[in-house]
């Protein structure tokens, strides 16, 4: 190994860092911003990254053109939103009524976020990752570690069972522990199809069977499911029948005997109205609300971090009734709105208007394709398999977020390291070796 690959190595105890400390919003606040683990992690990375790079040690590394794309869109936007909240105009006519409100810090704290999830994490974990066995062991810390949280929400889900609020493990939320299973499940779920090690598979299997059960929250056992019958579908037709027989089973017995999980992930979900018949639920009406505010502000929205400072304009502006926000055990069929239920495309949309949506949807376009590409060509075999998780992941992660917006701390960085994982991936071409995690035969794409 050359003294540059020897440096650039120590950059890979901060990934492994990183996969560790991700799975979690609790943490500091700074005048108001919240400062996660993961955050501190991203800013020491960072620093040691940007010596290495200034004294040669370690190659700089450009991400694509939709990540900066995006920010560049939220910044536009913030700009536009403090001009706005200033002045009282921003760069484009607003209709009398439709002024944006918002606070200027907490724009620039969101797309100081973005930054830090899309420009920083990127950019230190395609440097940390250097040859294969980086992939591999990353890969198992990513396993370890959601096995982790999965017990977690099985401690929640045994202790609490009057609670579903509750099931959330490190997480703020049911929605965003949900999502988080939905994106890294994908990944374990790779693993155990294509590892030979009866132990190891078992494991795995073990832990996506667990997790799938604590997940409480509707959106991300769609986003979950979806993901999985997808992966299946993409290693073999048999894997794919034998998935779907596994999905079925699952229905039958959430049916028979989990009635919390029937309660909150059928019943309630298909439930679209509040229990008097009156009026949309609450998590409905404020994707109408969000549609309202992108109809006033098309292009670059009402800025990043203001979507709830506008919504009460929104509803009182379409004679819609604003909701209070739900409390862990209270009745969301009372028109109540449950914490972490937003519709990301729609948030990004109203914030970060029409131009944002795209950069966002051009991401996740662009990353899948890459992970795809990684999973069709020769190669090697742990490669293809990690790739073809992280392709499950952020499947998992875009159908999720119809219904729980997960660009948010605990599973933002999670989306920015299968990024750069896929880019990675796709950049270094290590040669085949016969077997993925455990001694497994090569991965054969359908």
């Amino acid at each position: 190994m050359s003294e540059k690959q020897q440096r650039e190595r120590g950059l890979f105890p901060i990934l492994l860092l990183m996969i560790l400390v991700a799975p979690t919003q609790w943490g500091l606040t700074v005048k108001g911003i919240p400062v996660a683990p993961a955050d501190l992690v991203l800013g020491v990375g960072f620093l040691v990254w940007a010596v290495l790079v200034v004294g040669r040690r370690v190659s700089p590394v450009i991400p694509p053109a939709c990540l900066w794309m995006l920010v560049a869109v939220a910044l536009a936007s913030a700009v536009n939103a403090i001009r706005a909240v200033n002045t009282g105009q921003g760069f484009a006519p607003m209709a009398p009524g439709y002024e944006i409100a918002g606070t200027p810090l907490k724009s620039v704290a969101e797309v100081v976020q973005l930054v830090e999830y899309f420009l920083v994490a990127y950019v230190l974990v395609f440097s940390a990752v250097r040859e294969e066995q980086h992939a591999r062991v990353a890969s198992l810390a990513l396993a370890a570690v959601t096995a982790l949280v999965v017990l977690g929400g099985l401690f929640h889900y045994v202790t609490r069972a009057d609670e579903p609020f509750f099931v959330r493990s490190s997480f703020g939320s049911r929605g965003i522990y949900g999502g988080y299973l939905a994106m890294t499940l994908p990944v374990v779920f790779a693993m155990a199809l294509h590892s030979v090690d009866t132990r190891l598979r078992l494991g795995l299997f073990a832990v996506v069977i667990a997790g799938a059960v604590t997940i409480l929250s509707p959106g991300a056992l769609i986003g979950l499911i979806t993901a999985l019958l997808l992966v299946a579908a993409r290693s073999s037709s048999r894997v794919l029948q034998a998935t779907l027989a596994g999905v079925l089973a699952f229905g039958v017995v959430t049916a028979v005997a989990l009635p919390r999980n029937y309660d909150q992930n059928v019943y309630q979900f298909l439930h679209f109205r509040t229990a008097d018949e009156q009026q949309l639920r609450a998590q409905w009406r404020e994707w109408i609300a969000g549609v309202f505010i992108t109809q006033e502000h098309p292009l670059l929205g009402v800025g990043p971090g203001n979507f709830q400072q506008n919504l009460a304009n929104a509803y009182g502006a379409h004679g819609l009734e604003y909701p209070g926000k739900a409390r862990p055990g209270a009745d969301l069929a009372s028109g109540l709105m449950e914490p972490d239920t937003n519709n990301l495309y729609v948030v990004t949309a109203a914030t970060t208007g029409l131009l944002g949506l795209a950069a966002l949807l051009w991401m996740l376009i662009y990353f899948g394709k890459t992970a795809s590409a990684v999973v069709r060509r020769p190669g090697s075999g742990v490669a293809r398999v990690l790739a073809l998780g992280i392709w499950g992941g952020i499947i998992g992660f875009a159908v999720t977020s119809i219904f729980s917006s997960l660009l948010v701390r605990g599973t933002g960085v999670v989306l920015a390291i299968f990024f750069a994982l896929a880019a990675v991936l796709y950049d270094r071409r290590w040669p085949a070796t016969g077997t993925t995690e455990g001694g497994a035969s090569e991965l054969q794409v359908v």
